[in-house]
């Protein structure tokens, strides 16, 4: 599991900055050469934002209970208004995306603030400068990744601080090696379930109104929860049933749904999410890359949704070191260790 990042604008030439890419493939990942030059490769350029002091000042204000801001938030468009690029910043990048042979059919700027382009190697490469790209191969996915390699130099006149999903390695499937038990005889007195945490929370069922709706998110094209795990089914008991609580509405999917026996945090994120606030609409989000990219579609469509619950986590003390434990060169740019 690895998503690489080209980031750190660093000075190198004439009008030209530097990212820094990193140049190993996670373990596993085999290197196959050269991809194709008819390959095609999906990747995000974001532009510096405006105004981001502003932004901040007004985060706490409107998260302060002592200031008179307090819950008056803004409306998306009023924020991206704010936060907007420099339209110099965006007609720039669109003529540089131009000048490689992309038509606007490969590139799209419904975002305010960066491009999600779909391109070949070919012309990724006139865009990419002393970028190459490999094909890889992973013996437990299905998947052939295309990946760059190298250091690369943009113009500097496009402020583009960030680019995404250039060498972006999903999550091998592995086969389950866990399954639950189906527990038809009854639940562990033991186990702390929904019951529980509501009186060691001191949590009212009333406090979640009909109209609230909540999500659980899960990243990297992963595995899902199994759907009889939640409804019973198969040798299994309704989870509801096990928990002697009322069974809420079936969740609503967004993204990839792949039902995985294994997946047994996935099960558990869903269903206490149901439990604590039982009857509330539920999605259940799954995300094909990382974070940011999370981030950055639900700001700009949140579907309605009122909370986001996050179960998922990765060292800090991992970032900065690469799979063969070499330091990750960015890291070293910054002169940071994690």
């Amino acid at each position: 599991l690895l998503v690489l990042l080209l980031a750190v604008p660093i000075a190198v030439g004439t009008g030209l900055v530097e990212l820094f890419n990193l140049y190993e493939a996670p373990a596993g990942w085999h290197d196959e050469g050269e991809a194709s030059e008819n390959s095609t490769l999906e990747f995000k350029l974001f532009l510096k934002q405006s105004n981001l002091d502003w932004l901040s000042a007004e985060f706490d204000r409107v998260a302060d209970p002592d200031s008179p801001s307090y819950g008056k938030h803004w409306s998306v468009n009023d924020i991206n208004n704010k936060i907007a690029p420099k339209i110099e910043f965006v007609e720039n990048t669109e003529k540089w995306l131009q000048s490689a042979g992309l038509s606007k059919s490969e590139f799209n700027h419904k975002n305010i603030d960066n491009f999600v382009v779909s391109t070949t190697v070919a012309k990724a490469k006139k865009l990419f400068i002393g970028l190459s790209f490999h094909s890889y191969h992973h013996p437990n996915s299905t998947k052939k990744v295309v990946a760059g390699q190298g250091n690369i130099a943009i113009p500097g006149k496009l402020g583009i601080e960030l680019v995404t999903g250039l060498a972006f390695f999903p999550t091998p499937n592995v086969k389950s090696v866990r399954k639950r038990q189906s527990l038809l005889k009854g639940i562990d007195n033991g186990a702390v379930g929904p019951h529980s945490i509501r009186g060691l929370y001191d949590i009212d069922p009333s406090w979640f109104p009909a109209t609230s709706k909540q999500a659980v998110v899960e990243f990297m094209d992963s595995g899902a929860y199994m759907p009889y795990y939640l409804t019973g089914g198969k040798g299994y008991k309704s989870f509801f049933d096990l928990a002697n609580i009322p069974s809420s509405p079936t969740p609503t999917i967004v993204g990839p749904f792949k039902p995985d026996e294994g997946e047994l945090e996935a099960s558990l994120d869903i269903e206490y999410l149901q439990a604590i606030a039982n009857g509330a609409p539920t999605v259940y989000w799954t995300e094909e890359k990382w974070m940011l990219d999370f981030a950055n579609t639900f700001f700009n469509d949140q579907k309605g949704i009122d909370v986001v619950s996050i179960s998922f986590s990765w060292s800090e003390a991992n970032q900065c070191t690469q799979p063969s434990g070499s330091p990750n060169p960015t890291c070293k740019e910054l002169g940071i260790n994690s």
